[in-house]
């Protein structure tokens, strides 16, 4: 939008009054501004597909991501805390004794190799 004055002007109206050496016509003037329109109503179908397409993916990784914590869990038998991304925690689930064990290290106190000696022998393998 343009401001000339107090009259503020959109680009259609601009252009219909510069496109023109002789007056346009009302019909002339009608068609550019809904052309106008619908060219602007397509660029938002467009922008709102590719929001569609985006949120589609966002879902496909979310949706990956709980399988493979799953596939983890069920190989380590290990539930991973997520809350506190600065301790390893969570739960050993043992289904054949029916114990759940409290897992938390801090990594920062150990190196990663002893960290992760320390969960093998939590979880027995």
């Amino acid at each position: 939008m343009i401001v000339t004055g107090d009259v503020r002007t959109s680009e259609s109206e601009k252009r219909v009054r510069t496109g023109d050496p002789e007056r346009t016509t009302a019909k002339r003037r009608t068609q550019i501004i809904i052309t106008d329109e619908i060219n602007d109503l397509d660029h938002q179908r467009a922008s709102i597909e590719e929001q569609i397409i985006l949120l589609k993916k966002l879902e496909k990784d979310k949706l990956r991501s709980e399988m493979k914590l799953s596939l983890y869990a069920s190989v380590t038998s290990i539930i991973p805390g997520l809350d506190d991304q600065s301790t390893i925690s969570g739960h050993i689930v043992d289904t054949d004794k029916k114990v759940v064990e409290n897992l938390e290290l801090d990594p920062s106190n150990q190196t990663a190799f002893d960290t992760c000696n320390i969960v093998w022998k939590m979880i027995n393998l």
